[in-house]
């Protein structure tokens, strides 16, 4: 490998670290941020937000079906419990 590859394969390497540090750095604040709301405050921004990506068509029932399907195995039964209820809620609004 000559040293102008090299250098290629670390830029992209760099590039790729980088947009994970920033998709984990997002995932954090978020996650902070809606940490500091009550369950009616919280609940009420995820059906604004369902509503939003409905009307806009960045949320299908195909998507949250695979959301669903990829998030439940790493809850409990109460948590569970709670996503299937607000699903439903997402799916009658």
């Amino acid at each position: 490998m000559d040293y102008m590859s090299f250098k290629k394969s670390r830029i992209k390497t760099n590039d790729s670290s980088q947009k994970a540090e920033s998709a984990n750095d997002s995932i954090r604040k978020t996650a902070e941020k809606y940490a500091q709301k009550n369950d009616p405050d919280l609940l009420r921004e995820i059906l604004q937000v369902a509503n939003n990506g409905k009307k806009d068509g960045s949320l299908s029932e195909e998507k949250l079906r695979q959301f669903v399907t990829s998030v439940s195995p790493m809850l409990n039964d109460e948590q569970r419990a709670r996503l299937n209820s607000v699903v439903e809620m997402i799916n009658k609004n």
